[in-house]
């Protein structure tokens, strides 16, 4: 279907405003001229012509804020051959998807950050003289695939590719939603995605339009990552936020010794809320949106007989998380193991590689009674390094809201471990081989838990649930923080009215993890304890910093960790305590 021919408007919006350092952008060259010009370098890692034709042109995110920055004043979007189309502001989308990022959302600060002291101060203890160019950070801290960066004689970024502002700021729409260009035999989804449906329902050339498509699709005709899939959302978030060993995500024992802050363990809804999110979910799009969508996707998880418009969404979406942390925890334990890491770098990590393992079961204070000595010891011998606990934190509640049960979790995971403590660091194969048959369980379960949209009385069980597993059993810093994130998610969406979601939703800035519970309700008086006490449910423990970046006159404002704030609640955490505020918290819900 032509998009031209085509009698649809176009979800669009107006030419980027004059907002700081955005002026600079507009005349941005597209990723293709970009690569011509410096191709003087070893480009692409010198694939052959057949391999680079099958990938997609990165556009750049200048071309995007032309709809996507702070809303409609009779904007007009130009259509290649000349045509165009007004745009109609029909609330699916924020129109100001792109303010939300540039000001609040650190991904856009991913790359200013590996050029401060700590960052200076890692690339001289790892022997890179300049960390801002070395594969092994960019493949986190900006959305352009490895495969895309222009390399040196050296293996490294050119200096010419690290000032343009795909790069320089860090993690922008393409980074997550996929290369939007074209490729030599198909069109990408820049255009596509644009096309707005009409409101006649019975008009059939509407359910071909982008937003009632499948997943698949997208995916396949187009390059677009489907993030509307609770699973595939997690997937991509924890590629950099736990790890993903083919795209050369992954953070060494080596750079957390050299000073890299330690990756928290990850809560897909937490992290969405304090990011801020930038989209609206389906049930906060208006009532006839819903309609129209419901009655033309072709997304299975809104068929009928899925999609339930009274369930918890959300909280299915956090459990799919979990899900998705225990798969993609050990798939990475897996492919390091068996060195499948990206051909583009020219250093790999190790095996073993203690950063793989609990961190924090060694680097501790020694306590005469510390509550490490109070826990149920796992499988194997005491001493050994032991695989991350948080991963498994919340999968019992995922599992048994997929109506498996508990002894499934352990025939699944206890093989597993056995292989992790048969020998210091684990006996290679048998661990390898276990964290595979692992990963496809947890792959299964999460593909199931998301067609089934939880009830609103699955998600008051939930709560209690989270209660006695955290009351009965003594877990880390990174686990219990979890739990925590998960009821405060749950209880939030069950209590939550429209104008509380509006309200939250539209909070400019960070939103107090705890916000809208009243100072004389029982449960968020504990659930301010657990946090006055050691368990910080705020992510952004950061301080106010300023960086100049390359090509730009005036510096750049950003947020970087602040260690000395995160570290000693870590180090002070009293599990025996959170654990009689968790039974606290329990006898709280109503029987």
């Amino acid at each position: 279907m032509s998009l031209i021919a085509h009698r649809q408007r176009l979800t669009c919006g107006p030419p980027a405003r004059q907002c700081s350092w955005i002026d600079r952008i507009a005349g941005i060259a597209s990723w293709s001229a970009v690569l011509l010009a410096l191709s003087g370098g070893r480009v692409v890692a010198q694939e052959d012509q057949q391999v680079e034709s099958q990938r997609r042109t990165y556009v750049g995110f200048a071309k995007c804020i032309s709809c996507h920055n702070s809303g409609l004043e009779d904007a007009v979007i130009r259509l290649p051959g000349g045509l165009s189309r007004a745009v109609t502001d029909d609330q699916w989308i924020l129109y100001r998807e792109f303010a939300i990022w540039s000001q609040s959302d650190k991904h856009g600060q991913a790359y200013a950050v590996l050029l401060n002291e700590r960052s200076r101060k890692m690339g001289k203890l790892m022997g890179v003289r300049e960390i801002h160019r070395d594969l092994r950070c960019l493949a986190c801290h900006t959305g352009l695939p490895l495969a895309d960066i222009t390399l040196d004689e050296q293996g490294m970024c050119t200096s010419e590719l690290v000032q343009l502002d795909d790069v320089r700021f860090g993690i922008s729409c393409e980074g997550c939603h996929g290369s939007s260009g074209d490729r030599r035999d198909t069109k990408g989804w820049f255009f596509p995605h644009a096309v707005q449906p009409t409101t006649d329902l019975s008009d059939s050339s509407t359910k071909d339009v982008w937003r009632f498509l499948a997943p698949q699709e997208k995916q396949e005709g187009y390059g677009y990552t489907d993030l509307r899939s609770p699973a595939n959302r997690a997937r991509a978030c924890l590629s950099c936020h736990l790890g993903d060993a083919p795209s050369g995500r992954v953070v060494t024992h080596e750079m957390y010794a050299a000073g890299h802050p330690p990756l928290p363990g990850f809560e897909i809804g937490a992290f969405v809320q304090q990011m801020p999110r930038h989209w609206r979910h389906l049930s906060e799009k208006g009532a006839q949106l819903q309609q129209s969508f419901l009655a033309s996707t072709r997304d299975p998880l809104f068929a009928e007989g899925v999609y339930r418009p009274d369930g918890l969404p959300k909280t299915t979406a956090a459990l799919v998380g979990a899900m998705v942390s225990l798969g993609q925890s050990v798939t990475l334990l897996a492919d390091l193991a068996e060195a499948k890491t990206n051909e583009l770098l020219t250093q790999t990590p190790p095996w073993p590689d203690l950063a793989q393992y609990d961190c924090f079961a060694c680097h501790h204070e020694l306590q005469p009674k510390g509550w490490r000595q109070f826990r149920h010891q796992r499988v194997g011998a005491p001493g050994r390094p032991l695989l991350r606990e948080w991963p498994t934190a919340l999968v019992r509640l995922a599992v048994g809201a997929s109506g498996r049960n508990g002894e499934e979790l352990q025939q699944r995971l206890n093989p597993l471990y056995a292989a992790a403590a048969a020998r210091p660091y684990g006996d290679k194969v048998t661990l390898i081989q276990q964290a595979r048959k692992v990963a496809a369980w947890a792959t299964e379960v999460a593909a199931d838990l998301e067609k089934q949209n939880l009830t609103p009385e699955a998600g008051q069980k939930l709560l209690s649930e989270i209660c006695q597993i955290a009351a009965d059993q003594i877990v880390d810093y990174d686990s219990a923080r979890l739990m925590v994130w998960l009821f405060v998610f749950v209880d939030r969406e069950l209590k939550a009215t429209p104008e509380d979601v509006t309200k939250l939703f539209t909070a400019k800035g960070v939103v107090d993890p705890l916000a809208g519970y009243s100072p004389d309700d029982p449960t968020g008086k504990i659930l301010r304890d657990i946090e006055a006490g050691g368990v910080s449910l705020v992510i952004r423990q950061n301080r106010a910093a300023v960086q100049q970046l390359p090509g730009l006159s005036q510096p750049f404002n950003l947020e970087q960790s602040a260690l000395e704030k995160t570290l000693p609640v870590l180090e002070g955490y009293d599990a025996r305590r959170f654990q009689n505020q968790m039974k606290a918290l329990g006898n709280t819900l109503a029987p």
